[in-house]
């Protein structure tokens, strides 16, 4: 199943909103040990845990959203 997901082989590209916060950063640690490739994103002014790039947004601003996921 995973070869489905990853067709490359190589590390999923994983969003993770809030991950300044408790549980997105707790969640980011756990994706990079997996090793898979993590982008957050904050309100701003957070510090992401260490190795991920952090996006400022409001997820409630649809057309940020858009743009940040079109980045990644």
């Amino acid at each position: 199943r995973d070869a489905e997901l990853r067709p490359g082989g190589g590390a999923v590209r994983i969003l993770v909103t809030g991950a300044a916060g408790f549980f997105g950063r707790h969640l980011c640690r756990h994706l990079q040990a997996a090793g898979e490739e993590v982008v957050g994103t904050g309100l701003g002014g957070e510090i992401a845990p260490p190795g991920v790039p952090l996006h400022t947004l409001d997820v409630r601003d649809a057309a940020a959203v858009a743009a940040v996921i079109h980045r990644v």
